[in-house]
């Protein structure tokens, strides 16, 4: 979405998380054709089961899909770019893609290692080297006056 938003919004700074490039292919990737088949078909939602919770997708979310170009819409972001995403994910290869097509002149990629879709969500020591490379990127790519208005992040 941050990608898709940043095309219409002009931004200073863009960070991307397990990000996706090709919306179905993602997600079916991601939870399975037999899942996401029963999408497509069903009227209006299905539940589906994540490793950490269960959230209910829409027929209009799987829809939607077609209408979204995420790689187009990165190429036209001009701020800085850091793609992060874990070696173990589908999303890594998209991380390369996206860095290869962004247009930008400050990029970073970040793959990194034994981590999954969300950043092996139950090891908080993962997610606080994510949370500070995202607080470091937006320190180094904000204004200090953006900055100085935004509560900090203690990690």
């Amino acid at each position: 979405i941050a990608m898709l938003v940043s095309a219409e919004e002009s931004c200073q700074s863009l960070v991307l998380l397990s990000p996706t490039l090709n919306l179905k292919n993602d997600f079916i990737s991601f939870l399975g054709e037999h899942t996401m088949n029963k999408i497509s078909a069903c009227e209006s939602h299905e539940c589906v089961e994540l490793p950490w919770r269960s959230i209910n997708i829409g027929r209009c979310f799987y829809d939607s899909f077609s209408r979204c170009d995420p790689k187009s819409a990165v190429q036209k972001h001009n701020g800085s770019l850091l793609c992060i995403a874990g070696a173990r994910d589908f999303s890594a290869n998209n991380v390369r893609e996206i860095i290869k097509a962004a247009q930008c002149q400050a990029k970073e990629q970040c793959i990194i290692e034994n981590a999954d879709h969300v950043f092996m969500v139950d090891d908080e020591s993962m997610l606080e080297t994510v949370c500070k490379m995202v607080c470091e990127q937006f320190e180094a790519s904000l204004p200090n006056e953006c900055c100085a208005q935004s509560p900090r992040l203690s990690i």
